[in-house]
């Protein structure tokens, strides 16, 4: 498994956009808006940063780092966004590595702790995370925020 940071859109790109697009943004976005709004997370340097994880020369996930992502709470920063991982490469732990990466990068810039936004159950307990409270997110859905520390 290798952990790479996209700073451009080449290579998975395209196929990154899709998977978002088809799990959190078909609703609200067409695909070109999408990859609009993908492209803003190719950061060099500071955030947001995305990093994929690749296994055999095919991405198996990514992970994006971005100040914030939640307007009620603009005083919580960094915020992980668009964690996900293949279906066919899940319960491999890659999920781990590819935080235990970005966690790293986190801790060069000086931060100690990363949140999430999640409609899972479970999920971000099992990674170490410790749950804050419910959030609202706007239309009456409400998202549970976790606080991962680094």
């Amino acid at each position: 498994i290798r952990i790479i940071k996209l700073t451009e859109p080449t290579g998975y790109f395209d196929e990154m956009v899709s998977l978002i697009w088809n799990q959190w943004h078909k609703e609200k976005y067409t695909i070109d808006e999408a990859a609009y709004l993908c492209r803003h997370l190719l950061g060099e340097i500071s955030l947001p940063q995305t990093f994929a994880a690749e296994i055999d020369g095919k991405l198996a996930g990514f992970l994006s780092i971005c100040n914030n992502k939640l307007e009620c709470r603009p005083d919580l920063t960094p915020f992980a966004s668009n964690f996900y991982i293949k279906k066919e490469y899940r319960g491999k732990g890659i999920d781990r590595l590819l935080l235990k990466h970005c966690t790293g990068v986190l801790k060069e810039m000086g931060f100690d702790r990363l949140y999430f936004i999640t409609h899972l159950e479970n999920y971000y307990e099992r990674l170490g995370s410790e749950y804050i409270g419910d959030v609202p997110m706007g239309y009456g859905k409400i998202r549970k925020l976790y606080k991962f520390n680094l």
